[in-house]
């Protein structure tokens, strides 16, 4: 005879909630409560479930893109494993290896390599700034960087030989203390006491270095691109915060990228690749390209440099500025008749450039022998003024009724017109039609008002005029404190870019 536990156990089988209720006879409190708990059990199930597949989720991203615990994924081709004659890739020219800009390696001398560091460094870095983490920045020293690659064929005993195996390091770093590591190495590199390998190589990163400046003044208008991932260079933004790729030794603060070393060590992530595994890697994965070495000029992270002995840059001149004696002939084969139709662009930037720096001043009146030659496109150097315009003549300023300066002005053309070319006025403030072959020899001659508008020359008018004191033997003229190359340099040094003047404003108009 079965046991009455028995057969209500066979009425609970297969029973329904509502029916063990009943038959249990089980206040109605009760099971609610009882519902309430196992609603809250599963609830609490479900929440420790959803957050297991969280955390294993962001594990593997972050092993994935950070290298995880030990740093760095272990599929990464190491170069080590690599036979020294093993063929990685072609190599289309010479990857220069070149420590500090215009050091002497590389050849020709006046590359862009020269003057903006070695392609080899600036492509070590390139191909660092996505290894096992997908960076902001790279950023080694000079040192990184042994020798040279030559063409055609590029191995792994090549790669070994020329880069020096050192392990890499994520760090994340903010803008400001970035551009202070920069000064560092900038002054690190330079002195009695320098260290030419600890000169900053970068990706996604440029500058200008001007060593010839005081430590705190060499590094200039840095720009970032981050991770080179579109074509925009921005300025370096001091609040945000950057993943730089670098070397272990510069992470901690090594080669005098001394504020590396005052991070702390949970913002640095070793990556289990060293500096010439990246680039075996680079160069592997591009080796279809037949330019996968070449880099354009814009991505070199020294985008302008002086050396410590170099003349300070004083502006840029985007094309060549022409000399000339006489409209039409010009006195170099550098130079067209076309470029000088107006007269020589030399000159009349030269009136300009007093006319500029000098209120109060109507008009500047210059002879052509002030001028000796071009002023040639690229940086804008005092040698570069003094090659083009002569110091010999004293500036002077002196009051003169507009009669006299149309007298002064058609002198000067007519001793041109009859050989001697060095006589041929040049202007600021003032313009004139030549015609050599009528009477008189120069027409419509105007001056510029304040407002900005041409007008003519008044013969009774005062006008104070700006000139030299080989010119003519004014009595009363009082002598300037500056000269015409002074004007100049001020004058780049104000607008930072130089033109030619517009044809608008070049004093002669026509030449017959």
């Amino acid at each position: 005879m079965r046991s009455d536990n028995a057969e209500k156990a066979d009425l609970v089988k297969g029973a329904t909630e509502d029916q063990i209720e009943r038959s249990l006879e089980v206040p109605n409190d009760e099971v609610q409560s009882f519902r309430d708990t196992s609603s809250k059990k599963r609830m609490i199930w479900l929440s420790v479930f959803v957050f297991v597949v969280i955390a294993v989720a962001v594990s593997v991203t972050c092993a994935l893109l950070l290298g995880g615990s030990d740093g760095g994924s272990v599929n990464f081709p190491k170069l080590s494993k690599a036979g020294n004659s093993d063929v990685v890739a072609s190599i289309p020219s010479d990857i220069c290896n070149e420590g500090i800009p215009k050091s002497g390696y590389c050849t020709p001398v006046g590359s862009d390599e020269v003057k903006q560091g070695g392609q080899l460094c600036n492509l070590l870095a390139k191909s660092m700034i996505n290894t096992t983490v997908y960076g902001d920045i790279a950023l080694i020293n000079a040192a990184t960087c042994r020798q040279s690659l030559f063409a055609s064929e590029l191995t792994a005993g090549n790669i070994k030989d020329a880069i020096v195996a050192e392990n890499l390091v994520a760090v994340g770093i903010s803008g400001f203390d970035l551009s202070k590591i920069l000064t560092e190495a900038a002054t690190a590199s330079f002195g009695i006491s320098g260290n030419p390998g600890a000169y900053p190589y970068a990706a996604g990163l440029r500058y200008n270095i001007e060593a010839n400046l005081a430590p705190s003044e060499r590094l200039s208008n840095i720009e970032a691109r981050r991770g080179l991932r579109d074509d925009v260079w921005e300025p370096i933004d001091l609040r945000k915060f950057y993943t730089v790729i670098t070397t272990e030794s510069i992470a901690n603060g090594g080669m005098g990228y001394t504020s590396f070393g005052n991070v702390i060590n949970d913002w640095k992530d070793p990556l289990n690749v060293e500096t010439s595994d990246a680039f075996y890697n680079y160069a592997m994965k591009n080796a279809e390209d037949p330019d996968w070495s070449v880099l354009p000029n814009d991505e070199y992270s020294t985008q302008y440099f002086l050396g410590v002995d170099d003349e300070a840059k004083l502006g840029d001149v985007p094309t060549l500025i022409c000399h000339a004696l006489v409209p039409g002939q010009p006195e170099s084969p550098s130079c067209t008749a076309a470029d000088v139709v107006n007269g020589g662009e030399v000159c009349n930037l030269a009136s300009w450039a007093i006319y500029d720096q000098n209120l109060g001043i109507d008009i500047v009146l210059l002879k052509a022998d002030v001028c000796l030659g071009d002023i040639k496109d690229g940086y804008l150097l005092e040698s570069k003024i003094a090659s083009a315009v002569s110091d010999s003549f004293p500036l002077i300023i002196v009051d003169l009724l507009g009669s006299q300066i149309v007298e002064l002005v058609e002198s000067s053309i007519a001793s041109s017109a009859s050989g001697e070319k060095g006589y041929y006025p040049y202007a600021a403030g003032l313009r004139f039609y030549v015609n050599t072959k009528t009477s008189p020899i120069m027409n419509n001659v105007q001056v510029l008002t304040t407002g900005g508008t041409w007008v003519p020359i008044v013969g009774t008018n005062t006008y104070t005029v700006a000139t030299t004191s080989h010119l003519e033997n004014f009595p009363n003229a009082k002598p300037m404190s500056t000269t015409i190359k002074d004007n100049i340099i001020n004058y780049a040094a104000e607008w930072e870019t130089i033109y030619k003047p517009p044809p608008s404003k070049s004093s002669t108009q026509s030449y017959a």
